[in-house]
């Protein structure tokens, strides 16, 4: 899923995109501590998903929604308009280019790095 927009899974070989103009582009950050840290913040204060069901209930979005428990860390290549951050990028396309580490131990990260090499 993507670290910014839970509802966002990102599936092997298939481009993920946005609309950089409107703050919707596909984020990702500059460095795997970055995300590291997001991740375990998240793991230790799940407030930003009761924000996020609040949100989606009051846009009118009624389809359940199960918050990740599980976290991988790895690369992306981004292309088309890209706007750099001060920890990261936002970027029109985006795809998956490795699987570098699991951060929880939920997935099993060799499974799921052939998935990436099989599509």
């Amino acid at each position: 899923m993507s670290v910014f927009r839970f509802e966002h899974e990102w599936l092997p070989g298939v481009t993920m995109t946005g609309d950089v103009r409107h703050e919707y582009g596909v984020h990702a950050y500059k460095t795997p501590e970055q995300a590291t840290e997001y991740a375990n913040s998240y793991l230790d204060h799940p407030f930003s998903y009761i924000w996020l069901v609040w949100h989606r209930q009051m846009s009118g979005d009624k389809k359940p929604y199960t918050p990740p428990q599980e976290f991988v860390v790895g690369s992306v290549l981004l292309w088309g308009e890209v706007v750099e951050h001060e920890r990261g990028y936002r970027a029109e396309f985006a795809k998956i280019a490795s699987l570098d580490a699991a951060l929880t131990e939920g997935p099993d990260i060799e499974s799921l790095r052939k998935r990436l090499t099989t599509r």
